[in-house]
């Protein structure tokens, strides 16, 4: 099993997010602040069920990109860490231009014609996936904001649901399909909003990044009971 050097962010609200470099941001959930972070060796796993056409990649998120082949996927979506778009974005609000774009270019690559990209973001990096997207030549239409609701988590001091305002984008290349065919093959750059996906899922094949182990085992926990 081979294993890759990921950094791991602990929030004083119990929540834990991984990430390639560390985190400067709060916790998106429930406004938590970082109280520590340290790198880690995580197990590259992997977990399908040929059945049903379902796989579960466990590792960071540039190196699971890095080996998928062009142009694979009808669809994506994409609901990514804030440190996957630039966290430098809090202390520099310039520092969007200079983002790295490994992840977006990627994402462009790896997109089938006629496929596009589902963007449920932060609307502190807005301007990163905007400005990314126009670099690359790719086309994005703004559906509004989602209001997007978490329980209060238990370790958490608020005895109540939180809401947090996302955007949605839609990018893609040249034009899109508006559904994608039967047969397509779908990706999942998270799988923190899985049953969004599981429901546009069909007959359709899916693969699912998932980072952290507790994440991975969760992400699988659900798949198998699909």
């Amino acid at each position: 099993m081979s294993h890759l050097d990921t950094m791991i962010n602990h929030f004083n609200c119990g929540c834990v997010v991984v990430g390639d470099i560390p985190s400067i941001t709060r916790c998106e959930e429930h406004g938590g602040c970082i109280v520590a972070f340290h790198n880690q060796n995580v197990p590259a796993r992997r977990w399908s069920n040929e059945a049903q056409d379902l796989n579960v990649w466990q590792g960071t998120l540039l190196h699971n990109l890095r080996k998928i082949k062009d142009e694979c996927f009808s669809y994506i979506f994409a609901y990514p860490e804030l440190n996957a778009l630039g966290p430098m974005n809090f202390l520099r609000p310039e520092a969007w231009r200079n983002a790295d774009m490994e992840m977006m270019r990627h994402l462009k690559r790896i997109l089938k014609p006629g496929g596009y990209i589902s963007f449920v973001v932060d609307p502190s990096v807005l301007h990163t996936v905007t400005y990314q997207v126009s670099k690359l030549k790719m086309k994005i239409d703004v559906r509004g904001c989602i209001l997007d609701r978490f329980d209060a988590s238990p370790s958490s001091t608020l005895a109540y649901s939180v809401a947090d305002a996302k955007v949605h984008l839609i990018v893609y290349n040249e034009y899109r399909d508006k559904i994608p065919k039967s047969g397509s093959r779908i990706l999942d750059l998270s799988g923190l909003k899985l049953s969004y996906v599981l429901k546009r899922k069909r007959k359709n094949k899916l693969l699912v990044l998932a980072g952290h182990p507790y994440h991975f085992d969760k992400v699988t926990a659900r798949l198998e009971d699909a």
